[in-house]
């Protein structure tokens, strides 16, 4: 059963929908749907690697906390297990309200539950979504083109 508040809210008109290939044309949808987001920024992926990719992206998120948006940070635990403990207490210190989705144990037993969504929603009206993690290996860069994959901008 869907919850009332999907049946009472009312569509919106006049989206765009813009098909994005990985790389670049991602990377500068993401950085401008960061820096556009006024109020709320939820980020949900897979891999978050604390290479030039995820260290610039979370730059970005860094700089939106200091605008006042709220941003919510949710990562795989096992996609994103490279993050050291030094580094998520950084990212928390800089006021960004980051968890781990799918730690291998949890309380009820459940064992390896994986986090796939790669999703940034930002104040609630821009959308991505597709298969881009946050690492190198997504981006273009120099002397390495990103690896193929797809994403939608809404």
């Amino acid at each position: 059963m869907l919850p009332d508040w999907i049946h009472n809210t009312p569509y919106t008109g006049n989206n765009q929908i813009e098909l994005l290939r990985g790389g670049k044309p991602f990377f500068d949808a993401l950085e401008t749907c960061i820096r556009l987001a006024k109020e709320e920024l939820h980020v949900q992926v897979y891999i978050f690697q604390m290479d030039k990719t995820g260290i610039r992206v979370l730059g970005l998120l860094k700089d939106a906390v200091r605008r006042g948006v709220k941003v919510y940070l949710l990562a795989d635990a096992f996609g994103s297990a490279n993050l050291s403990r030094k580094t998520i207490r950084n990212i928390r210190a800089s006021g960004i309200r980051f968890r781990f989705f799918g730690r291998f144990f949890s309380r009820n037993l459940s064992v390896g539950r994986r986090l796939h969504h790669k999703i940034i929603v930002a104040d609630g009206k821009r959308f991505l979504l597709g298969g881009m993690n946050i690492a190198d290996r997504y981006n273009d860069l120099p002397g390495q083109p990103a690896w193929l994959d797809f994403g939608v901008q809404v």
